[in-house]
């Protein structure tokens, strides 16, 4: 029996030996186009076949294949499919395109629904990890900047882990809240702003200029290493379901959950770290000394002194100290400092480093990370850090149920320097430092030279390195964010899905102003603690069924909960007892402020969506929201949305080898807008009382306390603002996808505007809440992406470009006032004007003829004001633009990203007062000699009103002229124009074989770059026109001694196992 099993076998194995001599072994590595990236899960199928494989975590694999012929057919979710031909290759790699290019990918929408994007018929766009890390940008709002379409996004100053404001199609509200809300994995989560209590009156309301300091959004604290992709959903049809909150748009941040390593776990390190060094200072001029009218004066902080020729005077460092009898006193030559602002700043270091562990099987996922981001800042003294731990999984509970959940903790703050226009503001310092004197020298602020009494500026300005070692705001931030999901499936086309979100926050700051500073002689500490809890809770009805072949319904229904509240409670206390004892029962008076508000939100909504033969798609979505911050009459607020979606190559059939892919789409949608809390009625404030010749008694006083009706009359009749969208797109693909574009046009009308109108003053109050105003938008967005090289080696090079134009205009405001005061500083003020867009400068201009010309005074010499205020500009740009490239081969990639901004102007207060001290290369000018003003006239002096040419009335060009010329609003608005080296990056990701070798899957490294050049109109060579001084609020367009932006460059690490 054994034999004739044994003859039995051996023509088996006979066979077997030729069949094994037909088939052979490639293998190879699946890359991102983009980056050089391995694809991990990406699947490798032989043509014809049910062969394949999956790459591992580093994007290689390893496939049993014939002798001779076959093709391999390579794809991954989000990546346009590759066909191979084998042929006598052993190794074959190839790089898959990115994912903009696969229409048929799916996306995260509103609440977290997915559906494929080729589906929607509204403008979407979404940024892969890749995008947002390639750099090692620490804060995620920054990393989309010149990537998106239609989104603005800007930073308040260069400072360590400051503000971002970010806005999507321009503003829809005069004073509320124009910035989109941020949806962490279904989450919606506080993208606070909360700025630092005034030292010259109680405010924190956005826009604080007193006592600027650069706190972050409560967005900043997302890490970027964590997030696996960013949906930007930009009109009211992709926001709506969102509620109220989403009037502006929605940031939906999709975090890594380890779902898509296939069966496999992975450990992956990366480490960064880049130097700040300042990117654009003001162009100071090196002619003029210390002084006034040419005459040097060592006590003074601007430079209109004598010409810095090497001439013999006296020591600023010894001056204050000289004895004021004696006859004889040091002396130093006069000589110019070039670099004496520069010096004063130092290297920044940012440490970027993030460690995650994370893995799945057929029934559950796990993510965890641990990340930490540390600065040191190019301002000496301040720094900032973030450590955050995440941990998110998911598991098949059982046959029909799932469960998932996230929680991350996040630990921010650090040491901060003030800004703006308070004397604590070290750029007023050293900005304003004449241009013979060395700033480093001033270091050791307890050297008699440079010490409280001194110091060659004492009694009028401190030592820039006194104030930023003693007179510091240091804030100490705790957030927790989680999220928790049951989803049950009782039938095959029905899923019920509860959802509950939770983000809380500690915000503890404590500001410290020694003994000694100007403004704050007896010295002054603060404790200002903020929390913060949002609550979202979602119930959902997931419906899809298929009627027939050709139409497929999906629906989600269900009910969606918001909750905000805020708790802010301030000690001020002035007056040290004990020098720098800083603790609020060392002060002599300690005046507490607390503020709570709590919102809350409650919604009905339904999103259907009727697909014919997967070409034609019809969306409606419905929304009642009940809102807590409104009158009973008006609480409930109903919104609808209608859109289509048209693939016409897929009805039509119309694909070839040149045309990939077109779709037509269109929409229409309403949002709400509900007011702040407390805006129905009048709300009691702390009294205060005038005493008639200072200063005011600010209740409690004496241990009394004392409260009033505040100023504003609150409206029992107030109803939501609502924003009605009309939208329409066309995308084209061409080539195989080689070859696209993205086309969109909208418009917006925002009604029903809530703003304090003036009241007549018999009435008790200032102003009345009420819905005041109607603002549009319309614009025109642009997405192109091409490969214009792609070669068989591997070498290719991608592009991409996005245009954005808006048109904003202010078409309705109240018939009590013609325009809204949004904020304003100085000789200017920022309006919302019927007319005009929102944001116009509204203010004084120099005086001209018909034909344009300056009127010059016969008498004085100087131009004259014009007596009408008039509309100077306003801070909407022409047009937004970004523009990348990417060069790859194999495992080499060099990505570039420009970004422009055309357009718009802003005030810039640095400018201004540097002209006023002579430290700027333009106030060199005619050698500071009188001149005949360019292209001006004088009044006729037969009287008759007219104007004649100007050929003899000279022009003071010192001090004088510069002082007159920036009473005029024009003279201190700038050009807001800028283009930028957003990015730039060089990464190698090594060959699998030798990576192997040491045990890994995975390893890269990058030479990487942040704002890299920044160029300006040469008409404003001083500022970065992108910095902020009053934060993230609408009250934008406003520099005052800003910190200025920085570039960044160094190095990043990748390795996986």
């Amino acid at each position: 029996m054994k034999r004739t099993l044994l003859l039995f076998g051996l023509p088996l194995v006979l066979l077997a030996e030729p069949a094994a001599a037909q088939s052979r072994t490639v293998s190879g590595r699946v890359t991102d186009r983009g980056n050089g990236q391995g694809l991990p899960g990406a699947t490798v199928l032989l043509k014809g076949t049910t062969t394949g494989a999956s790459t591992n975590a580093e994007g290689t694999f390893s496939l049993t294949v014939p002798a001779e012929g076959g093709t391999l057919v390579i794809s991954s979710i989000g990546y346009a499919t590759i066909e191979q031909v084998i042929g006598s290759q052993s190794t074959i790699n190839v790089a898959l395109a990115a994912g903009t290019e696969q229409l048929s990918e799916v996306v995260v929408t509103a609440l977290g629904i997915e559906r494929e994007r080729k589906s929607l018929g509204y403008a979407v766009e979404t940024l892969e990890n890749k995008d947002i890390t390639r750099a090692s940008e620490p804060n995620l709002v920054r990393s989309l900047q010149g990537r998106v379409a239609g989104v603005q996004v800007s930073s308040a100053s260069g400072g360590a882990g400051g503000a971002t404001r970010i806005v999507i199609r321009g503003a829809q509200s005069f004073t509320g809240d124009n910035q989109p809300i941020y949806v962490v994995d279904g989450n919606v989560i506080s993208n606070n702003a909360v700025t630092n209590l005034s030292t010259a009156a109680p405010r924190g309301n956005g826009d604080d200029l007193n006592n600027g300091v650069d706190l972050p959004n409560r967005a900043a604290d997302i890490d970027p290493n964590n997030v696996e992709s960013i949906t930007v959903l930009k009109g009211p049809a992709a926001a709506a379901l969102y509620g109220a909150r989403a009037a502006s748009g929605a940031i939906i941040i999709t975090t890594k959950k380890g779902a898509g390593l296939k069966g496999r776990s992975q450990i992956a390190v990366t480490s960064a770290v880049t130097l700040d060094r300042v990117n654009r200072l003001p162009k100071f001029q090196n002619t003029y000394g210390s002084g006034s009218d040419g005459v040097y004066d060592p006590q003074n902080n601007v430079s209109w002194g004598p010409r810095m020729d090497g001439r013999l005077v006296p020591d600023w460092r010894t001056y204050t100290l000289a004895d004021p009898n004696a006859t004889v006193v040091d002396s130093i030559p006069l000589t110019p400092k070039p670099d004496n602002v520069r010096d004063f700043f130092e290297t920044g270091v940012t440490t970027n480093n993030a460690v995650s562990f994370s893995g799945s099987n057929q029934s559950s996922n796990f993510y965890v990370s641990l990340a930490d981001v540390r600065t040191k800042s190019f301002i000496p003294n301040t720094t900032y850090k973030r450590t955050s731990v995440s941990l998110s999984g998911g598991t098949q509970l059982f046959n029909k149920v799932t469960t998932s959940a996230t929680l991350t903790y996040v630990k921010s703050g650090g040491d901060r320097g003030v800004q703006g226009q308070s004397r604590s503001n070290i750029l007023q310092t050293i900005y304003n430092t004449p241009r013979d004197i060395v700033l480093t020298d001033q270091k050791n602020y307890n050297d008699p030279r440079y010490d409280l009494t001194g110091y060659y500026l004492a009694g009028f300005r401190n030592n820039p390195y006194f104030l930023l070692d003693k007179n510091l705001l240091t804030d100490d931030v705790d957030r927790l964010l989680g999220t928790a999901t049951v989803s049950y499936d009782p039938l095959e086309w029905l899923n019920l899905t509860f959802r509950q979100g939770v983000d809380v926050f500690t915000d503890r700051r404590k500001q410290t102003i020694s003994q000694g500073t100007i403004n704050n002689l007896t010295g002054r500490y603060l404790e200002d603690n903020n929390f913060g809890r949002n609550l979202t809770t979602d119930a959902l009805v997931n419906v899809t069924r298929r009627f027939g072949e050709d139409f497929t319904l999906k629906g989600v229904f269900g009910t969606n909960y918001q909750e905000q509240l805020t708790s802010r409670s301030v000690a001020d206390g002035v007056g040290l007892v004990i020098p720098d004892f800083y603790d609020l029962s060392n002060t002599s008076v300690v005046t507490n402020t607390k503020v709570d508000t709590k919102q809350r939100i409650l919604g009905l909504f339904a999103d259907v969506q009727l697909a014919y033969r997967d070409y034609l798609f019809l969306g409606l979505t419905g929304r009642n929201d009940w809102t807590s911050t409104l009158p009973r009459a008006t609480r409930s607020f109903f919104y609808p949305s209608a859109n289509v979606g048209f693939v016409f190559t897929d009805a039509f059939k119309l694909q070839s080898n040149y045309l990939s892919f077109g779709k037509l789409r269109a929409n229409v949608a309403s949002v709400g807008k509900p007011p702040i809390p407390y805006q129905i009625d009048p709300v009691f404030v702390r009294s205060t009382v005038d005493n008639g010749f200072q200063a005011q008694y600010v209740f409690p006083l004496q241990s009394v306390p004392g409260f009033r009706v505040g100023n504003v009359l609150g409206n029992p009749r107030l109803k939501s603002e609502l924003t009605t969208a009309y939208e329409g797109g066309l995308e084209m693909r061409f080539f195989q996808n080689r070859l696209g574009f993205d086309l969109t046009y909208y418009k917006s009308v925002s009604k029903d505007i809530i703003v304090n109108v003036p009241v007549p003053g018999p009435s008790g109050f200032t102003a009345q809440t009420a819905n005041a105003g109607t603002m549009e938008n319309r614009g025109v967005e642009l997405a192109l992406n091409a490969t214009p090289v792609q070669l068989k080696n591997g070498f290719t090079w991608d592009l991409n470009f996005t245009f954005t134009r808006n048109r904003n205009r202010v078409t309705e405001v109240t018939n009590v006032t013609p325009n809204i005061g949004v904020g304003g500083l100085g000789s200017v003020a920022l309006e919302a004007r019927v007319g005009q867009p929102y944001g116009s400068f509204f203010g004084t201009k120099m005086l001209r003829d018909g034909e344009g010309r300056v009127v010059i005074d016969p008498v004085s010499g100087f131009p004259r004001l014009d007596p009408v205020l008039t509309t100077l500009g306003n801070i909407q740009p022409k047009f937004l633009a970004g523009a990348g490239t990417t060069l790859s081969y194999k495992g080499l990639a060099l990505n570039v990203l420009f970004d422009t901004k055309q357009g718009g102007k802003f005030f810039s207060n640095t400018i201004n007062t540097l002209q006023f001290a002579g430290a700027l290369k333009e106030t060199t000018a005619h050698d500071r000699q009188p001149f005949l003003y360019p292209n001006s006239v004088i009044p006729n002096p037969d009287g008759s009103g007219s104007f004649v040419p100007n050929t003899t009335v000279l022009t003071d060009g010192g001090f004088n002229y510069w002082r007159q010329v920036s009473t005029a609003g024009e003279n201190t608005l700038f050009d807001a124009s800028y283009i930028k080296l957003r990015e730039a990056s060089l990464s190698y990701a090594l060959p699998a074989t030798l990576v192997s070798k040491v045990k890994l899957t995975g390893i890269q490294f990058s030479l990487i770059g942040r704002n890299l050049a920044l160029w300006t109109p040469d008409s404003q060579p001083h500022v970065d026109p992108e910095v902020s001084s009053l934060g993230s609020g609408n009250n934008q367009g406003y520099e005052f001694y800003a910190y200025p932006s920085t570039r960044s460059y160094g190095a990043s690490l990748r390795l996986t196992l």
